[in-house]
């Protein structure tokens, strides 16, 4: 009994520590990435700032000096200003300002330069370059409304947080300052993204008339809302950190927090269930040995009260032996739960510079209620069985004799079938599982719950990850990609990155091709006919890439192929194609050709047509796999170059027709990713299309990984709860039948008869859970299939391991039991127990 207290309250403190330390997270990782104010508010004046320093709700005020907007040559139409403003060193803090490269301004003569500046805007500053600009306010030249739908006057100054509005405003009062970029920042958060200028920091120039967008905290989250209604005149423009106010608690609507309280509140009344059965029946079996001890003491004049106290307080001794232990093995579950997943939970959810640590965080509140939890079922599981047991009169509680059922001689009719395969005993057995159906009932509850969980999960975790593995895993051949208007040069100063160990660069001209659906075999027409793909007089269009490479890359290709000279006319095509049902539910491949070679007509942009000769091949470049959407054709820079024309190219590439990519290998894909950037930025080539897809793929996995935990640890605690559950309910019942089977005994039923009898029971008991959960558990695995299927192309397998290992679970759990509970009457001699007259 002790056990399953200890058990109980270890279940429940893990779940409230758990969720105690992933709010910290969220909070610590939020602050991290989107600074850790509450409220922020444009065009703020000295005084009143003054006034809301001045208010007692306020915990913290930091703010930053609106310098003022400069116009450059961007190449954002809705975002011609670089906005310049002033830091102190405690902003870089709130702000969550994430330096990349270079250093903070520590002189009004500094400046630091966001690096979307050149990704969005294609102007690019290098650190330790000097820049004069034209530093002025904005101000509506007439009055409109902006895009929010704040009606904005003639004549009023205009911050981050009001959009451009081209001739509705101008710059005024313009001054020329000059200053020098000494370092590169991450765009910061706090600029919206309707915002006008790119936000760069220099230091406060402390001008006397300046403006300032001011960033508040107040001691409690909660107040925030009324701090801005009392203090932020209606005509300031205030925004909310939204999340961080979320993760706090603090946003007063249903929201990622409401959700994860309600997982947590479900999880709780789950294992509150099954922890109150357990020690309900826990209780049973110990009430049971003392029934006839109730009834001496009511017969020596005990009242019920009497009685009540005797057993709550040894409810009270059991929690104080139990709940102590229970919370310390919570905690140190959750302590090495998170030590194992905690970096790659942080690495899913945070990223760069703002990667924040998933540590344990105990809140001793929450601890406490775990613990009051875990005592308040423990004495409802003690009084309910209590109650009962001194409702029996004096008279029959001095017999021992509990209350008695009476069953019916219909319910107990057993087959004949089970007389001809199990004999006499499984008559017996099946007797005994119909006349107490009702206990029963709460063991194969369990074992069906555990079944349907760990079976079910198992395919779900399955078919997530072999949907992972055919996206991300082992068809790409390659660790990054620059999928955009990347020069051939630029790929050369790529290759030079930190573990860069291979790198290609194609051309790749988007064109159609029409497709007999003759050429195709009969499984993947099919296939066609159901596809998104036009189909029409016995053709299907499908979209083919004409991907340039290099010559020398191109022989290498060729001759890997095994392709000869003599029979290459310079063109070599996939053999299979990607593409989605009509529905786009489910993806499928095809084969398009069982031809060595075909001629194959492919239709330009422009309708201009080239018919060319292809060989099929079965190994296929570096970065293949980014073309399998395509009927994918590789030739030759010359062969492209003599089959389109320069004028068909040229226009190619101004229409957008042609795109260039760039793929690499490397040894250590995170420092590549990190170098290529930092190349990028030197450079003056954008590195927004950088992909690091081994680091998505790893991201996934991490994803992977969790579910898989958390899964696999909600199963246990699950299946920790339900075995106990079984091994209390069948105890409790063969402890109860002891009497029944010393009669067996002493009629003539002999030790082999005895063990069948009993071994019957636990296969009626494993049988039943089996019937009712195999079904069930195979429902819900086709029905994730079904689910994660039409976003994977993957198929549907019968989980036969985790059937195999829920079956042998199953079996040892219920023999194991048995086992024990027969030990215990086995030590109670047959006369003595004949003598008792009752259990």
């Amino acid at each position: 009994m002790i056990a399953g207290v200890i058990l109980s309250t270890a279940m429940l403190t893990a779940v409230f520590v758990f969720a105690s330390s992933l709010q910290g997270f969220l909070v610590r990782s939020t602050e991290a990435s989107e600074g850790d104010w509450y409220m922020r508010a444009d065009q703020v004046s000295q005084t009143k700032i003054a006034t809301m320093e001045a208010d007692g709700r306020l915990s913290e005020l930091d703010a930053a000096e609106d310098i003022g907007y400069a116009r450059v040559n961007s190449a954002n139409s809705d975002k011609p200003y670089l906005f310049v403003t002033g830091f102190g060193k405690e902003m870089y803090n709130t702000a969550a300002v994430n330096i990349v490269e270079g250093r903070a301004a520590r002189t009004s003569g500094e400046i630091v330069i966001p690096e979307h500046l050149f990704e969005n805007g294609r102007i690019h500053y290098r650190i330790g370059q000097k820049i004069t600009l034209e530093v002025g306010n904005r101000k509506a030249v007439r009055k409109y409304t902006s895009y929010a739908g704040n009606a904005v006057a003639r004549g009023s100054l205009l911050g981050q947080s009001i959009e451009y509005a081209h001739a509705k405003e101008k710059l005024t009062g313009t001054k020329k300052k000059t200053y020098r970029v000494v370092g590169i920042c991450e765009r910061l958060s706090v600029e919206d993204y309707n915002a006008p200028g790119y936000t760069a920091i220099t230091v406060p120039d402390n001008n006397r008339n300046a403006r300032y967008t001011v960033f508040v905290k107040t001691y409690d989250p909660g107040d925030i809302y009324s701090f801005t209604s009392d203090l932020v005149p209606s005509s300031v423009n205030y925004t909310y950190n939204d999340i961080l106010l979320m993760y706090l608690g603090a946003s007063g609507g249903i929201d990622e927090m409401t959700t994860l309280l309600v997982a947590v509140i479900l999880l709780i009344l789950l294992i509150a269930a099954g922890s109150l059965l357990l020690l309900y029946n826990a209780f049973s079996i110990s009430f049971a040995d003392k029934t006839g001890l109730f009834g001496m003491l009511s017969a020596y004049g005990a009242t019920k009260k009497q009685i009540r106290t005797c057993v709550l307080f040894e409810a009270s001794v059991i929690g104080a032996a139990g709940i102590p232990p229970g919370i310390l093995g919570g905690i140190a579950g959750i302590y090495t739960v998170i030590k194992i997943v905690g970096k790659k939970f942080a690495a899913i959810f945070t990223a760069g510079s703002n990667i924040t640590a998933f540590n344990m965080q105990i809140s001793w509140g929450f601890v406490a209620a775990g613990a009051g939890l875990a005592f308040l079922m423990l004495v409802i599981s003690a009084y309910l069985p209590a109650h009962m047991r001194y409702r029996v009169s004096v008279k029959e509680a001095m017999r021992r004799n509990a209350i008695p059922q009476t069953v019916k001689a219909k319910r107990l009719k057993t087959s004949k079938l089970t007389q001809k395969l199990f004999g006499f005993e499984g008559v017996l057995a099946s007797k005994n599982f119909k006349r107490d159906r009702k206990r029963y009932r709460a063991a194969i509850i369990s074992l069906f719950l555990s079944l349907v969980l760990f079976i079910s999960a198992n395919g779900m975790i399955r078919y997530l990850s072999d949907g992972i593995d055919q996206q991300y895993g082992t068809n790409i051949d390659y660790d990054i990609d620059y999928m955009s208007d990347v020069t051939h040069a630029g790929y050369e100063k790529l290759k030079d990155a930190k573990d860069v160990t291979a790198g290609a660069y194609y051309n790749a001209y988007t064109m159609k091709v029409k497709k007999s659906l003759a050429d195709f075999s009969s499984t993947d027409r099919k296939k066609i006919e159901s596809s998104s793909f036009p189909v029409s007089k016995g053709k299907a269009e499908l979209y083919a890439g004409l991907i340039v490479m290099p010559d020398a890359q191109y022989a290498k290709l060729a001759q890997k192929n095994g392709i000869a000279a003599a029979d290459d006319s310079g063109f070599i095509a996939a053999r299979k194609v990607y593409g989605y049902s009509d529905k786009g539910t489910e993806s499928f491949t095809a084969d398009i050709s069982s031809a060595r070679s075909e001629q194959m007509t492919l239709k330009g942009d422009n309708g201009r047509q080239f018919t060319v000769k292809v060989v099929y091949g079965s190994k296929l470049p570096m970065g293949s796999d980014a073309y399998n959407t395509l009927v994918g054709i590789y030739t030759s820079r010359s062969n492209a170059e003599n089959l389109l024309g320069s004028r068909y190219i040229k226009n190619a590439k101004s229409n957008g027709s042609m795109r260039p990519a760039a793929f690499f290998r490397s040894s250590d894909p995170a420092v590549t990713y990190s170098d290529m950037e930092k190349i990028c930025r030197a450079e003056g080539i954008s590195s927004y299309a950088i992909v690091n897809m081994q680091g998505q793929y790893e991201t996934v996995r991490n994803v992977i990984s969790m579910i898989k935990l958390l899964s696999y640890g909600f199963i246990t605690l699950i299946s920790l709860i339900a075995a106990a559950n079984v091994f209390s309910t069948i105890a409790t019942n063969m402890l109860l039948r002891r009497r029944e089977f010393a009669m067996l005994q002493a009629v003539g039923m002999g030790p082999k008869s005895f063990k069948k009898m009993i071994n019957l029971e636990c296969i009626f008991y494993g049988a039943r859970a089996l019937l009712y959960g195999l079904p069930v558990s195979l429902l819900l695995t086709y029905l994730m299939y079904r689910f994660i299927g039409g976003t994977y192309s993957i198929l549907f397998v019968i989980p036969w391991g985790a059937i195999a290992i829920s079956i042998v679970s199953l079996g040892v759990v219920v023999m194991l039991t048995i086992w024990y509970s027969m030990h215990k009457v086995r030590k109670t001699g047959m006369l003595d127990l004949l003598k008792e007259g009752s259990f």
